[in-house]
């Protein structure tokens, strides 16, 4: 059996997330994090992948609930060595309606909008998932309308 097949096999959908874990290596280095948002897998991420158990507090919300702001949030990231963001929404939607994940208050929301805003930036898009690269973070961009865990 090919690699390819093996892959599909392992890793449903292979349609979706095969496609975004191979991208990821292209726009990340090996020995950069992928903070996986909205999954709770990291297999064939050559990069170094950073995701949770659907079980334990994401560390999106976790960073979320201790930072005041978008550029507190963006300090984090670059603490923890993360350079990209591995990110599935209808993912985030289940993961919030069944464990809770992304249950944000009104201020961490605002946190998190700027964040996703100013700090990140879209590199790749596929079937399902999206990748985005951390950036410096911006000040004076507007909040992004949808973050992690909003339909």
């Amino acid at each position: 059996m090919s690699r390819e097949a093996y892959e599909q096999r392992l890793i449903p959908p292979p349609d979706a997330y095969v496609p975004a874990a191979r991208a990821a290596g292209t726009f990340f280095g090996v020995n950069e994090g992928v903070l996986v948002v909205g999954d709770v897998k990291g297999a064939c991420l050559s990069p170094l992948p950073v995701y949770s158990s659907m079980f334990d507090v994401s560390h999106l919300q976790a960073w979320v609930a201790s930072s005041a702001t978008g550029e507190r949030l963006a300090t984090r990231f670059r603490q923890a060595g993360i350079a990209g963001v591995m990110y599935n929404p209808a993912g985030a939607a289940y993961l919030g309606r069944q464990f809770r994940h992304f249950s944000f208050t009104p201020a961490q929301r605002r946190v998190l909008a700027a964040f996703w805003s100013s700090g990140l930036e879209r590199v790749w898009t596929g079937s399902v998932y999206m990748l985005y690269r951390v950036r410096p973070f911006r000040r004076g961009v507007a909040p992004a309308v949808k973050v992690p865990g909003e339909g």
